[in-house]
């Protein structure tokens, strides 16, 4: 219709936004959430959204709540399949926002699933320990997945350091271990997380 909008004596008026209404779509998740080799699936299916209307799927766990992805809303059944967001295994919430114009609208319960727990880091590979005079050179190389290097260097005569290292070294020289006939380094693997992975040790 037409409207005519009249301001109070003395009042601005900078600025008039008009809201379009709308038919909110609907949806009904068909079944329970399946979890399948590393992969959930959901079936879901959607009626009435119209170009302004969105759908999300949210999960929620003991790491907070994160979007997984945009689903389609062509009228008819879905099927969508995603991996767990990162994060500690446990009970997962799923959710289905219905949105209209980026703004959320209404949520409807999907279900849970148990998601699994990340696999721990790997161990150091190709690692060696060279002494000569007093320097000490240690060579390794970090698996896929891990986040730091944690190297423990103790000698018989009572030297001693630890190191924290970027995935992507592959040598670390220490200098000033000549009364130390015999070095042990341990090296130990960290994902992001923190979760700990195996302790590899060398020797001179």
């Amino acid at each position: 219709g037409t409207w005519v909008v009249e301001p109070e004596p003395g009042a601005t008026m900078p600025d008039v936004a008009v809201s379009r209404g709308y038919t909110p779509g609907t949806v009904e998740v068909l079944g329970k959430p399946r979890l399948s080799k590393g992969k959930v699936s959901l079936a879901y299916r959607v009626a009435g959204f119209d170009a302004d209307q969105g759908l999300v799927l949210r999960e929620s766990g003991s790491s907070g709540t994160q979007v997984v992805e945009g689903l389609s809303t062509t009228p008819g059944r879905h099927v969508v399949r995603f991996r767990p967001v990162a994060g500690p295994g446990g009970p997962r919430t799923l959710e289905l926002v219905v949105q209209h114009t980026g703004l959320d609208r209404s949520v409807v319960a999907a279900g849970d699933y148990v998601a699994p727990a990340p696999p721990a880091p790997g161990a150091i590979r190709s690692a060696r320990l060279v002494k000569k005079g007093s320097r000490v050179t240690i060579t390794f190389k970090a698996p896929p997945g891990v986040d730091r290097i944690v190297v423990a260097v103790t000698g018989d005569a009572g030297s001693t350091t630890t190191r924290a290292l970027d995935p992507s070294t592959k040598r670390l020289v220490l200098d000033g271990w000549r009364w130390d006939k015999r070095v042990v380094a341990r090296i130990t693997t960290y994902a992001a997380d923190g979760r700990q992975g195996p302790t590899r040790t060398v020797r001179s």
